[in-house]
C-alpha cells in the first residue's frame, strides 16, 4: 500500500480515507464500503472540499471495487480518477502515480500484460521525474513491473528489474531485512526458471544468511531454508551435499521452537521425498512414518497436507515393492482429495492415476485400468492441459505394456493434438510425446515411422537443453533411438546409443529404476538378434534381478524376461533352468489372466494373450527337444493349454449369460447400446473405406469400452469362474477306463538359434492308466502341408485322396496319402491308446480341417471304427460333461431349408410380415459383387420335410421355414426364443484371409467382403433371397438381406438352444488364430449361446445330407445322446456311401 503522504484540508475526510483503506485491506469490505458512502457525502457537500479531493475519491472506489472483483467497476473508477487529475493538471502527483499502479494491476488481473506494462513504466517515469526513486514506493511499483515481465515471459526484463529492486531495497533497507529478503527470494525463482544455476545457488546460500541473520538457526524460516537449498542440490543431482543439508536440517528440526504441526510434517515430507528420489527407500519410509504420527498426533488427517504425504509416501512404498501397504494409504489419499478438491480436481485426478500405478505395479490391470482413465477424463475436462497430457502417457504406457498397441497409440496422439492445440510443439513435452509414439511403432514393427518420429525427439531435445547437461528425457530418446536402429540391424550405432542413455539415467537416476530396466533389456535383445548369447544372458538376467528388487519376484513385468532367459538356457542345453524360468513366468502369468482378462474386451483378450502365446512354445519346445517325460512339467504345460485354449470364446460366452440373467435394467440398457453400436460397425465394415462414418473410430472405441464396462460390472460378483480351476487332473476323475483325452497343440520349435521358421505338432494324451498327461511329438506343420498340396486343391480331390476316394472301392495314390495321413497325424498316439475304445479330442492349428473320424487305419477300417470320437473344442469340456445338464427329450425345434435363393425386389419385400422389425443386428447394405449366384439346393426340400414329419410323429413342436420364408429376418426372430434345436439346410460359406486368399472357382469372381479383416464377416449363411444383394444389388429398403454373416449371428442370443445343425457347405471353416482355434461360423454360434454344433469340413451334396440328418434324429428320438446317435447315424451311412457323402460333418462341443 502506498504511503498517504499527499496533504489534507479536512481531518475527518482524511480520517475516512485511511480507515477505508485499512478495512479493505483488512478484507472487512461491508465496513469500508460504509465509508465510502460517508466519504462522498462529506466531499459533496463542500465545493473546496471536491474539486481538491473527487479524484481520491474516484481512486477508492476503484481500488476497492478490484479488491472485490468488481472488474469493471474498478476499470471506470479508476479511468475517471486519472482523467480528472490530468484536467485538474495534477499528472504529476502521487495520487497519479498510485492510479497508474492499480489500473496497472487490474490490467495484468485481466489479462492486459502490455496495457499493464505501459501503466507501470508511465508511473516509474512519473517518480524518476519527481526525485522520489531512493523510496518504498519506487520500489513497490519496480517489483511489480518485474513481476509482470516475469508472467510475460520476457525473462531478461524481469532480471534487470529485480536487480534494480534489490540495489534500490539494499540502499533503503540494508541486507539484513524481511524486504530485502523477498527479493532474493524472487530471483532465486526466476534463475530456476532460466536454468542459471551457478547463480540460483549463490542466491539460495544468500537468502539462508540473511534468515540466519534475521532470526537465528532456531527459527522454522531457517529450517525452511535449509530445506529448499537441500531440494535445489537434490534438483541438480548433487545428492551429496544434498544429503548433507538434509541431516543438518533433522537435526533443526527438533530445536526450532514452538514449531506447528503442519509446519513438522510438511518438513519431513520434503526431506522424506528426496531420500525418496535418492533411492533412498529405508531412509524416507521413517520420515514419512514420523510425518504421518504426527499429523494424527496433531489432529490434521483431514488435511489436504496430510493426503500430501499419504501420496508420497504410497508412492515410496510402490518402489519398495509393499504394494499392499501402498494401496493402503492411497486409497486413504483419495479418499481424502476427493472430500477436499471434490471430484472434478486435477490434484484428486493425481492421486487416482498414482492409485492406478499401484494396481499395474501388482498386476491387477483390471483396477489400474478405470483409475487412468477417470484420471484423465477429469484432467482433460479441468482444463489443466499440461496435466492432461502427462495423464494421457500414463495410460498409453499402460496399453503399451498390456499389448494394446492402438489404443496406445491413440493416447499419443490425442496427447500430440493437445500439445499443438496449446502451440506447444517443439517443446520439452512435445518430444516426450513423440518418444512414446517410437517405441509403439517400433513394437508395431513399423520401423520408419519409429525412426521419423525419435529422430525429430532428438531433435528438439538437442535444441531445448544444453549440450553438457544430461536428463532422462534426452536417455530416453537416445534409449527409442538405439531401438530402431537395432531393428534396422544397425548394431554398431544400436550399441553406442543404449549404452549412452544407460549411462545418463544412471548418472541421474541409479539403475533400479524402469527407464534403466527397459533399456538394458533392449541392449540385451541387441546381443541376442547379433548372437552374442553370453552378453544377452548376463543382460537379461541383471533386468530381471532389477525387476524382482522394483515390482516384486510375483510381478508380470517379469514374465517376458522370464522368457527371454528360458530361450538363452535352452539354446546353452540348460534345459533344468529354462524350465524353471518358463514356470515361474506361467504362475505369474495364470494369476494375471485370471484377475484381468475379464475387464477387456474381446479384441483386448487376444492381444493380451497372444503377447504370452511364446511361454507355450518354449515349454513344448523343452519338452520336444529333452524327450522328457517329467510329470510335474507335463502336467504344468497341460494346465496351461487347458487355461488359454479358447479362453476368449469363453470369457464372452459368460458374459452373455450373465447378462442374460441379470435383472438390473441400467445393465441391459448398457447392453442393448452395445448392440446397436455393433450392428453399426456390421454396415460400416461393408462399404469402402471413403464411405465410412467420420465417427466409425469413435464408435469402435465406445463398443470397446462398453463391452468393458460390462465385463467389469460382473467380475466382483463373486463367481469363481469355473474354467479357471480345471486341472488335467479334473480331466483325470471324469474319464471312464476306456477312455482317453487327447489334447493337440501346435507350437513354434525354440532351437538353436531362437525360434525355428515353422510350427511343429504334438499331442497330450491323458488316460486312467496315468493321472500324469503323456506327451506325444507328431510332425512338422510342412509336412502335413506337403500332404495338403499333395492330394489337390478341390473338396473332391482332397476327399478322395484323404478319406478313400468317392468311390468305395477306390485304392492307389488315394490310399497311400490316406495312409501317409494317419501316419503322420494319428499313428503316433496309438501306443498309448491300448484298451482305449472312446476317445474326446480338441484339434489345433490345420487339424481342425481334418475328419479324424474318416482316417484310414487300415485298407478296411476307419479310425470310427475303432474309437467313439467326441470333438471338443478344449478338452477341459469333458471335466465338465457331469456339471452340464444334457436334456435327452427333445421338447422344440425349428428347422430352415428349401430357401429360395433367387427372388426380385417385389418378392423380396413381401417376405417381410407386419408385425415384424428389422432386427437391431444390422445387415449389411452392400454385400459387392460376387458375380454368380447360389443354385436352389432342391434336397434341403426333402430334408425339412422328413425330419419335420418324424419330430411331428414324436409329437414335438416343430416350426419349419421354407422358401420365401426361410428368410435372414425369420432366423434373427429367434433370437432370445430360441428352440431346442435349431436345423438350418442352407448354403454356407468362407471367403479365406485376403492375406492368404486363394482363388475360389465354385462362388465365381471376387467379393468386395472377402477384405474383411474379421473372419467373422468372411462367413456365414445364404438365406431366401440372398442372391439379390450377392449379385451386387442394393437390398430392398426394410428387409433383411438374406445373408446372415458370423458377426451378426454371433449377436443373437440362442442361449436356450442346445443343438444347432449346420446341414450346410464349408460350416466347420474359418480363420484358426492361436489358441482361439476356428474363427468361423462354430465360433458364432458359439458366441450366441449355443452348446453343440453339427458342423461340415466341405461341400456336401444335398441329397445324402438329408438321409444323413434324418437317421441322425431317428437314433437321438429313440433315447440315444446327441453323441451317440450322431456316430451310430455316420456308422449306418459309412456302409452304403463313400466318406466324401456324410464325413464331412463333425459334432462340436
Amino acid at each position: 500500500m502506498f504511503s498517504n503522504i499527499a496533504n489534507t484540508t479536512n481531518e475527518i475526510t482524511g480520517g475516512l480515507i485511511e480507515l477505508i483503506y485499512k478495512y479493505t485491506d483488512q478484507k472487512k469490505i461491508k465496513k469500508s464500503d460504509s465509508l465510502v458512502s460517508k466519504l462522498f457525502t462529506a466531499i459533496a457537500a463542500d465545493s473546496i472540499l471536491y474539486k481538491s479531493r473527487f479524484s481520491e475519491y474516484l481512486f477508492v472506489e476503484g481500488y476497492i471495487s478490484r479488491r472485490k472483483g468488481e472488474t469493471q467497476r474498478a476499470d471506470s473508477f479508476l479511468q475517471q480518477c486519472i482523467q480528472q487529475l490530468k484536467d485538474a493538471d495534477s499528472a504529476g502527483t502521487i495520487l497519479m502515480v498510485k492510479a497508474l499502479n492499480e489500473w496497472a494491476l487490474l490490467n495484468k488481473a485481466k489479462g492486459n500484460l502490455k496495457k499493464a506494462d505501459t501503466l507501470y513504466s508511465q508511473a516509474i517515469s512519473l517518480f524518476g521525474k519527481a526525485n522520489l526513486i531512493i523510496s518504498p514506493d519506487y520500489c513497490t511499483l519496480i517489483n511489480n513491473r518485474a513481476v509482470l515481465l516475469y508472467g510475460m515471459g520476457n525473462l531478461n526484463g524481469a532480471e534487470n528489474e529485480f536487480l534494480r529492486v534489490m540495489a534500490l531495497k539494499r540502499d533503503i533497507y540494508g541486507e539484513l531485512h524481511p524486504q530485502y529478503l523477498d527479493v532474493i527470494n524472487n530471483l532465486i525463482r526466476l534463475y530456476n526458471v532460466i536454468k542459471n544455476y551457478d547463480k540460483a545457488e549463490l542466491f539460495y546460500i544468500k537468502s539462508r544468511e540473511i534468515i540466519k541473520g534475521l532470526y537465528g538457526e532456531k527459527h522454522i524460516n531457517y529450517l525452511w531454508s535449509l530445506v529448499n537449498l537441500g531440494g535445489f542440490y537434490d534438483d541438480r543431482a548433487k545428492q551429496n551435499i544434498a544429503d548433507s543439508i538434509f541431516l543438518v536440517s533433522l537435526n533443526t528440526i527438533n530445536q526450532v521452537k514452538d514449531i506447528s504441526v503442519s509446519s513438522y510434517v510438511s518438513v519431513m515430507n520434503e526431506i522424506a521425498y528426496h531420500y525418496f528420489r535418492a533411492l533412498k527407500f529405508k531412509k524416507c519410509d521413517s520420515l514419512y512414518k514420523a510425518a504421518i504420527y504426527k499429523a494424527k498426533e496433531g489432529l490434521i488427517e483431514s488435511d489436504d497436507l496430510y493426503a500430501t504425504v499419504l501420496n508420497n509416501y504410497a508412492q515410496a512404498l510402490r518402489s519398495l515393492v509393499r504394494f499392499q501397504e501402498a494401496e493402503f494409504y492411497m486409497q486413504q489419499a483419495v479418499s481424502l482429495r476427493k472430500k477436499y478438491f471434490g471430484e472434478t480436481n486435477p490434484r484428486y485426478a493425481g492421486s487416482l492415476n498414482i492409485l492406478g500405478e499401484i494396481y499395474f505395479g501388482m498386476g491387477r490391470f483390471e483396477k489400474a485400468e478405470p483409475l487412468y482413465l477417470e484420471s484423465c477424463e477429469i484432467l482433460k475436462k479441468s482444463g489443466n492441459s499440461d496435466y492432461y497430457i502427462s495423464g494421457l502417457r500414463g495410460l498409453s504406457n499402460f496399453y503399451y505394456m498390456t499389448n494394446r498397441l492402438d489404443k496406445a497409440e491413440y493416447c499419443c496422439w490425442e496427447a500430440l493434438e493437445t500439445c499443438k492445440k496449446e502451440k506447444w510443439m517443439e517443446t520439452l513435452q512435445h518430444a516426450l510425446i513423440l518418444n512414446d509414439l517410437g517405441k509403439i511403432f517400433t513394437r508395431q514393427k513399423k520401423y520408419n515411422q519409429a525412426d521419423s518420429v525419435i529422430s525429430y525427439s532428438l531433435a528438439i531435445y538437442k535444441k531445448t537443453i544444453a549440450p553438457k547437461n544430461s536428463s532422462l528425457g534426452l536417455a530416453l530418446v537416445l534409449g527409442k533411438k538405439g531401438g530402431v536402429l537395432g531393428e534396422k540391424n544397425m548394431f554398431d550405432s544400436a550399441v553406442v546409443y543404449f549404452y549412452g542413455a544407460l549411462s545418463m539415467i544412471r548418472q541421474l537416476m541409479g539403475e533400479k529404476n524402469p527407464s534403466f530396466i527397459t533399456y538394458n533389456t533392449n541392449l540385451a535383445s541387441l546381443y541376442f538378434k547379433a548372437n552374442n548369447f553370453g552378453i544377452a544372458d548376463s543382460l537379461y538376467f541383471k533386468s530381471l534381478e532389477l525387476t524382482n528388487a522394483l515390482y516384486g519376484e510375483k510381478s508380470t513385468f517379469a514374465v517376458p524376461l522370464c522368457t527371454e532367459l528360458a530361450g538363452l538356457n535352452i539354446i546353452a542345453h540348460k534345459y533344468t533352468a529354462a524350465e524353471n524360468y518358463v514356470e515361474k513366468a506361467s504362475q505369474i502369468l495364470t494369476t494375471s489372466i485370471k484377475y484381468n482378462i475379464q475387464v477387456m474386451s474381446a479384441k483386448d483378450k487376444q492381444e493380451y494373450l497372444q503377447g504370452q502365446a511364446s511361454l507355450i512354445d518354449l515349454d513344448n519346445s523343452i519338452v520336444y527337444r529333452t524327450h522328457a517325460q517329467n510329470p510335474q512339467t507335463k502336467t504344468r504345460i497341460l494346465n496351461s493349454l487347458l487355461l488359454l485354449k479358447g479362453v476368449v470364446l469363453n470369457e464372452s460366452m459368460t458374459l452373455m449369460r450373465k447378462i442374460e440373467n441379470t435383472k438390473d435394467t441400467a445393465v441391459k440398457e448398457l447392453y442393448n447400446n452395445w448392440i446397436m453400436n455393433k450392428a453399426f460397425l456390421s454396415k460400416q465394415y461393408t462399404l469402402p473405406d471413403s464411405q465410412r462414418s467420420k465417427s466409425l473410430k469413435n464408435i469402435e472405441r465406445e463398443v470397446e469400452k462398453q463391452e468393458v464396462d460390462l465385463g467389469r460390472i460382473f467380475s466382483d460378483d463373486g463367481e469363481k469362474t469355473i474354467r479357471f480351476e480345471i486341472k488335467s487332473g479334473d480331466i483325470f476323475r471324469s474319464l471312464k477306463n476306456s477312455e482317453a483325452a487327447v489334447e493337440f497343440v501346435a507350437f513354434n520349435l525354440y532351437g538353436d538359434k531362437g525360434y525355428s521358421d515353422s510350427t511343429f505338432y504334438a499331442a497330450y494324451i491323458i488316460t486312467r492308466k496315468d493321472s500324469t498327461p503323456v506327451f506325444v511329438p507328431l510332425f512338422e506343420e510342412k509336412q502335413l502341408q506337403k500332404l495338403f498340396d499333395s492330394a489337390g486343391t478341390t473338396a473332391n480331390a482332397m476327399v478322395s485322396k484323404f478319406y478313400r476316394g468317392l468311390d468305395m472301392g477306390n485304392a492307389g495314390t488315394a490310399a497311400s496319402l490316406g495312409k501317409d495321413l494317419y501316419k503322420l497325424v494319428w499313428a503316433p498316439l496309438e501306443p498309448y491308446l491300448k484298451g482305449i475304445n472312446k476317445i474326446s479330442y480338441s484339434p489345433a492349428g490345420k487339424l481342425f480341417g481334418i475328419a479324424f473320424h474318416a482316417l484310414p487305419v487300415d485298407s478296411t477300417t476307419l479310425l470310427m471304427d475303432k474309437y467313439d470320437l467326441n470333438q471338443y473344442t478344449s478338452t477341459r469340456q469333458v471335466a465338465l460333461r457331469k456339471k452340464q445338464e444334457q436334456n435327452r427329450k427333445i421338447q422344440s425345434i425349428t428347422l430352415f431349408g428349401d430357401a429360395s435363393f433367387s427372388l426380385d425386389s417385389a418378392a423380396i419385400a413381401k417376405t417381410k410380415t407386419g408385425n415384424q422389425q428389422i432386427s437391431n443386428v444390422y445387415t449389411p447394405q452392400y454385400r459387392g459383387s460376387r458375380g454368380g449366384t447360389w443354385s436352389e439346393l432342391p434336397g434341403t426340400a426333402e430334408e425339412v420335410k422328413k425330419v419335420k414329419q418324424l419330430f411331428d410323429q414324436n409329437r414335438i413342436t416343430t416350426q419349419s421355414f421354407t422358401q420365401t420364408k426361410a428368410t435372414e429376418e425369420n432366423l434373427k426372430a429367434l433370437s432370445g426364443n430360441s428352440p431346442q434345436v435349431l436345423h438350418i439346410a442352407t448354403h454356407g460359406y468362407f471367403l479365406p484371409d485376403p492375406e492368404n486368399k486363394q482363388k475360389d472357382i465354385s462362388l465365381g469372381n471376387e467379393n468386395t467382403y472377402s477384405l474383411a479383416d474379421d473372419p467373422l464377416l468372411r462367413s456365414g449363411l445364404i438365406l431366401a433371397g440372398g442372391n439379390y444383394a450377392w449379385s451386387g444389388k442394393a437390398p430392398v429398403e426394410g428387409v433383411e438381406d438374406g445373408i446372415a454373416t458370423a458377426y451378426e449371428i454371433s449377436q443373437l442370443n440362442l442361449s436356450n438352444t442346445e443343438l444347432v445343425v449346420l446341414s450346410a457347405c464349408e460350416t466347420a471353416l474359418g480363420d484358426v488364430k492361436g489358441s482361439e482355434g476356428v474363427f468361423g461360423l462354430q465360433r458364432a454360434f458359439k458366441m450366441a449361446g449355443v452348446k453343440k454344433m453339427i458342423v461340415s469340413l466341405w461341400q456336401v451334396p444335398d441329397k445324402e445330407t438329408a438321409e444323413l440328418m434324418t437317421t441322425f434324429y431317428n437314433y437321438w428320438l429313440k433315447g440315444k445322446s446327441i453323441e451317440q446317435a450322431f456316430a451310430q447315424a455316420q456308422a449306418d451311412m459309412r456302409k452304403k456311401y463313400s466318406p466324401y457323402y456324410w464325413a464331412a460333418f463333425v459334432l462340436v462341443e
